[in-house]
C-alpha cells in the first residue's frame, strides 16, 4: 500500500498513481490522506481510495489481518511473528482465561495470544476508530470470538480478566492506568514497549503491586537505537512483610526467668535430689534471694489465705538449681 499525505486541496492524478503501479507493480493499493495540522501528526482524519482496496492484507502467526492505512503495524514481519509468540508462551493463559489487549491496534497482539491458546475470551480497546474496525473484522476473519471497543486504553473502566496486555505508544501508559492496574489489575500483564525510558518509569510505578518476573529484547529495528522489550508482571499476593512468631506467655518474663523456667529449676531439683518442689516454693526461694518476681506466683489464692513455707531440704536444692543456673551466685 502506498499513502499519500497531502494538504487538503492537493489533487493526485491518474498519471501519477498509473506511473507509480507501473514502476512498482507489487504496490496493489493507492490512499490519499488529506492532513490539515500544523503538528507533527502524520496522518489526518480523511482517507481516500485511489486505486486498489482501503485495505491492505497480511498473515502473521498464521492469522490474515486487513489494515488500513491509518492503522499500525509492524514492519519487522520476522521479528514481529517470533513476539508476539513469546508473549503467548509468558502469558501461558488457561483454558477460559479472560485476556484484555489494551492499546490493540488491528488485534495482533491480542489475537495472536488467543490463536495458540484454547477459549480465550478477548477484549480489545483502541483509540484509533479504523483500526477497531480493523480489528473485528480480522476476529471474523479468522473465526475467533473477541470483542473490540473504540476508547482511550489509558481511561478504561472496570479491569476484570486474568490477564492484561499493553502495548502502548513511545510516551507509555498513563499514571491513571497505572494507580488503576495497582488497585485492580489482574494476576498477570504484559507490558510491551518500543521505549526502554518509558518502560522504565511505569514499571517503578507499577512496581507497588507486581513483581517483575521476565524481560527480553527484540531488535525489530537492526542497526538502529531503537528495541521493543516484552515483560511480564505478576500481581504481589500482598505488600511487602516480615512474619515474627511470638510466644505470649514469654512476653512478660523477668530478667532472672530468661535464665531457667520454673518447670527447668523443677527438673534440676527432681533429678540431682528426687524432691519434688511447687512454684510457690521457688516463688518464696526467689524472694529470699532478692530476685524479683511476678506477684501472681507468691500471691494467695484468696484475701487471708495460709501460705505454706518451703521446707529447709527443699530450700536448700532450689537454692542450688539456682546457682546452677546462674542466677544466683552464693
Amino acid at each position: 500500500m502506498l499513502c499519500f499525505v497531502t494538504e487538503e486541496n492537493a489533487v493526485i492524478g491518474r498519471s501519477v498513481v498509473d506511473g507509480v503501479t507501473r514502476e512498482f507493480p507489487e504496490i496493489v493499493s493507492v490512499v490519499q490522506n488529506f492532513n490539515r495540522s500544523d503538528g507533527n501528526v502524520i496522518l489526518g482524519e480523511r482517507t481516500v481510495t485511489l486505486c486498489g482496496k482501503s485495505t491492505i492484507r497480511d498473515v502473521l502467526c498464521g492469522l490474515s489481518f486487513d489494515m488500513s492505512p491509518e492503522s499500525f503495524y509492524q514492519v519487522n514481519h520476522g521479528m514481529a511473528e517470533m513476539m508476539y509468540r513469546r508473549a503467548a508462551e509468558l502469558l501461558d493463559l488457561s483454558p477460559g482465561s479472560r485476556l484484555i489487549d489494551l492499546f490493540c491496534g488491528i488485534g495482533t497482539i491480542g489475537l495472536s495470544v488467543a490463536s495458540m491458546s484454547k477459549d480465550i475470551r478477548l477484549t480489545g480497546v483502541e483509540i484509533n476508530e479504523a483500526a477497531v474496525i480493523n480489528a473485528g473484522a480480522n476476529a471474523r476473519l479468522n473465526g475467533i470470538e473477541a470483542e473490540f471497543i473504540l476508547g482511550d486504553a489509558n481511561a478504561v473502566g472496570e479491569i476484570s480478566a486474568d490477564a492484561v496486555v499493553v502495548d502502548p505508544p513511545r510516551k507509555g501508559i498513563g499514571p491513571e492506568l497505572v494507580g488503576r492496574l495497582c488497585e485492580k489489575g489482574p494476576e498477570k500483564l504484559l507490558y510491551i514497549s518500543c521505549n526502554p525510558e518509558t518502560l522504565a518509569r511505569d514499571l517503578a510505578g507499577l512496581g507497588k503491586a507486581y513483581r517483575w518476573e521476565n524481560a527480553e529484547p527484540f531488535d525489530l529495528f537492526p542497526r538502529t537505537g531503537h528495541v521493543e522489550t516484552v515483560c511480564l508482571l505478576s500481581k504481589l499476593e500482598s505488600q511487602p512483610h516480615i512474619e515474627v512468631k511470638l510466644n505470649m506467655s514469654e512476653l512478660d518474663l523477668t530478667k532472672a526467668e530468661k535464665k531457667a523456667t520454673y518447670q527447668e529449676i523443677k527438673d534440676y531439683v527432681m533429678e540431682h535430689t528426687g524432691l519434688k518442689v511447687s512454684s510457690l516454693y521457688i516463688a518464696q526461694v526467689k524472694e529470699k534471694c532478692g530476685i524479683i518476681e511476678r506477684e501472681n506466683y507468691n500471691k494467695p489464692k484468696s484475701p487471708g489465705a495460709k501460705q505454706a513455707k518451703c521446707p529447709p531440704e527443699k530450700e536448700k536444692a532450689i537454692r542450688e538449681a539456682l546457682r546452677h543456673f546462674g542466677m544466683i551466685y552464693m
